[in-house]
């Protein structure tokens, strides 16, 4: 609590998951959600995550936070910040296809909505998916190549490998 007072990141991030999961504090969305805001704002991808949780609507998470649109943001947000859950993100726009839908065909020349586009946006999306994942991996072979710490997948988590003396 104090490290998380005083601004410090993996503090902020870890009371905002134990208000989340109500570990060693009463359970209260409102204080998670900042705290989590407050460590995703200063880039950790996990808190990212996290509030991706929150909004998801699955199943242990209050459904009178459900956004899908908001999940899915978050969701997008902690990939591009390292976290690796590449399948989740699949599945979650797929399930909620008619929400995130209409956004991801704007963003990529305005496609009409139909039934005839949906198995082409669909792909595009899975393409996005999968270019972005690529670029991961391509970094983290960079990474080992000049010898500088890194990570590699492994149930869609990063492992720390090497150590930078």
């Amino acid at each position: 609590m104090i490290s998380a007072e005083q601004g410090d990141v993996i503090g902020m991030h870890w009371m905002g998951v134990f208000y989340h999961e109500g570990f060693g504090v009463a359970k209260n969305m409102d204080k998670a959600i900042e705290y989590l805001q407050r460590a995703a704002d200063a880039g950790n991808g996990q808190s990212y995550y996290q509030l991706f949780l929150i909004h998801s609507g699955k199943d242990g998470q209050d459904p009178a936070l459900k956004n899908a649109t908001k999940a899915y943001e978050y969701l997008m947000a902690g990939l591009l910040r390292g976290v690796t859950y590449f399948e989740e993100v699949l599945s979650f726009f797929k399930n909620n296809y008619d929400e995130l839908a209409p956004a991801f065909a704007k963003q990529k020349g305005n496609i009409p909505i139909n039934d005839e586009t949906k198995k082409d946006i669909l792909n595009m999306h899975d393409a996005f998916v999968g270019e972005l994942k690529n670029a991961f991996s391509a970094a983290l072979g960079k990474d080992r190549l000049y010898n500088r710490p890194c990570g590699f997948l492994n149930d869609q988590q990063i492992w720390m490998v090497g150590v930078n003396l």
